[in-house]
């Protein structure tokens, strides 16, 4: 377990719990009150304020209303600006409330045939302001919920990669464009950035966002499709932020062989940088060599931890792989320590009979439990034919 290191950040009095969250999603029960669901439930529990809800999102009074008809209503709460949106998905069959709260918003509704988001009321899109510029993110699309994260985020990766002047980068789910767009302001000129998201709104918004940067070019598909086709065999730095599932082997392959002199994969919690970790264990051309947690988005601090195999970081590749997660309030940096052999397996634990043979024995399989249908016809079978029963001295079976 590498060692953990605070980062500095806003201290809370005592009893106060941060106000942190952006973008809540409620759902709505039978009676049409809104609150969230139980934990692993489907069970709703009606509040009247969410105590991690920003106070954006805390001052359109979401609670105080009646939702009759709605099966979940989101509340998004721009950081920068004063743009609120409200997401109404509803009920199949259900028609759209008279939407009247207390402060202005825009209304988009989840249509119930394709999935998509539309536009009632207001614009379709937020704005968000991070790394100086203003980010347009339309239909709901993702952002980071923490008001802090964007700009923590994006600290982490170019103090990762630092990039020169001229440099060619590549940002794979690239979203709204967050990370192309300061790599862009750091690479002058020359530089050139290629962004890759699959998100047809996104990219919209990404094109948008990037519009003053002639050298910044976004494409739309899935990564593994899309960046063998470009032809590109060589850059100078990779940013990818992919998905809970992480980036998959075949596209941790051809990053490797694109020769990057850093790579920084931003992930959302431990387990999706470790199947980076694993995937590019044995890939020539990548080794891990720092990984930093920052917390931005729970208000537990010290529950913030990683694991990392000491043998992911004793790979002698050439390329430098920074990790950086977007989860808790507090931030926290890891250092990996000395590659140490594995201890040796441990053998099965035995019971009985099997323990007496030996501690290195491996106790017996057990029987296979007979199933019901079969015990049935065995019964069926001794009614048909007495004689078949096996009897004891006293006469019973």
């Amino acid at each position: 377990l590498g060692a953990v290191v605070t980062v500095a950040d806003k201290e809370l009095p005592a009893g106060q719990v941060p106000q942190w969250r952006t973008r809540v999603q409620y759902a709505v029960d039978a009676d049409g009150n809104a609150g969230l669901r139980r934990h692993r439930s489907h069970e709703v529990e009606p509040i009247e304020h969410c105590m991690i809800a920003a106070p954006g999102v805390s001052e359109l009074g979401i609670e105080e209303r009646d939702w009759s008809g709605m099966a979940s209503v989101e509340a998004i709460a721009a950081t920068g600006s004063q743009d609120r949106m409200v997401i109404l998905e509803p009920q199949p069959g259900a028609r759209l409330p008279l939407v009247a709260l207390d402060k202005p918003v825009s209304v988009m509704r989840v249509e119930e045939k394709d999935g998509g988001i539309h536009r009632v009321h207001g614009r379709a899109f937020v704005r968000e302001r991070a790394d100086g510029r203003t980010h347009r993110v339309g239909s709901g699309g993702f952002w980071q919920v923490h008001p802090m994260a964007a700009d923590t985020l994006v600290k982490a990766v170019m103090q990762g990669l630092l990039p020169r002047k001229g440099d060619m980068a590549l940002d794979l789910y690239c979203g709204v464009g967050l990370f192309a767009g300061a790599l862009a302001d750091r690479l002058g000129e020359k530089g050139a950035v290629l962004g890759i998201e699959s998100g047809k709104r996104a990219v919209e918004d990404a094109r948008h966002n990037l519009a003053d940067f002639e050298r910044v070019r976004i494409e739309q598909g899935k990564v593994e499709t899309v960046l063998p086709r470009t032809g590109i065999t060589e850059v100078d730095l990779i940013v990818l932020d992919p998905p809970r599932a992480g980036a998959g082997k075949k596209t941790v392959e051809h990053l490797s062989s694109l020769g990057a002199r850093k790579i920084a994969y931003v992930a959302c919690d431990p387990a999706a940088l470790w199947s980076i970790v694993r995937a590019s264990s044995p890939t020539p051309g990548i080794r891990l060599t720092k990984t930093m947690l920052r917390a931005c988005s729970s208000s537990q601090r010290s529950s913030a931890s990683c694991l990392i195999p000491p043998s992911a970081s004793s790979r002698s590749y050439s390329a430098e792989v920074s990790a950086c997660f977007g989860r808790t309030q507090a931030g926290a940096r890891i250092l990996l320590p000395e590659a140490t052999p594995p201890p040796p397996p441990h053998p099965p634990l035995e019971r009985g009979a099997a323990a007496r043979r030996g501690p290195w024995r491996r106790a017996a399989p057990r029987r296979r439990p007979r199933l019901r249908h079969e015990l049935r016809h065995r019964r069926a079978v001794h009614r048909a034919d007495p004689a078949r029963d096996r009897a004891g001295p006293d006469g019973r079976r």
